[in-house]
């Protein structure tokens, strides 16, 4: 099986990082483990740019942010995001407009 997610199984841990840059404020979720037990934290109060290392470990860990725009001042703000795993780019998309929300997640081989 060769898969870049692999390093996850490392016992200590892979580093990933959550990014947001652009205009505009929001809400993020980010996982820190398996989103899908409950292990993320969130930000309420978010201002670009954003950014916040994590590491994990363990054959359930699973990077994912999800990210809701709240920019009732700005309707053309815009909001990149993306995900690193140990310094590579996994995933990166964008939400724009006043309310919007997206989901980001780093699937097995998302990089390299």
């Amino acid at each position: 099986m060769n898969s870049r997610f692999l390093p996850f199984r490392r016992k200590r841990g892979t580093k990933v990082t959550y990014e947001v840059t652009g205009t505009g404020s929001f809400e993020v979720t980010y996982a820190v483990g398996n989103p899908l037990q409950g292990e993320q934290k969130e930000v309420k109060a978010g201002v670009a740019p954003w950014k916040q290392d994590v590491v994990m470990s363990g054959i359930d860990a699973m990077p994912m942010l999800t990210i809701i725009t709240s920019n009732p001042d700005h309707p053309d703000g815009w909001l990149q995001c993306t995900i690193s795993i140990d310094g590579e780019l996994a995933v990166e998309g964008a939400v724009s407009s006043r309310s919007a929300s997206a989901t980001f997640t780093a699937l097995p081989g998302a990089t390299g």
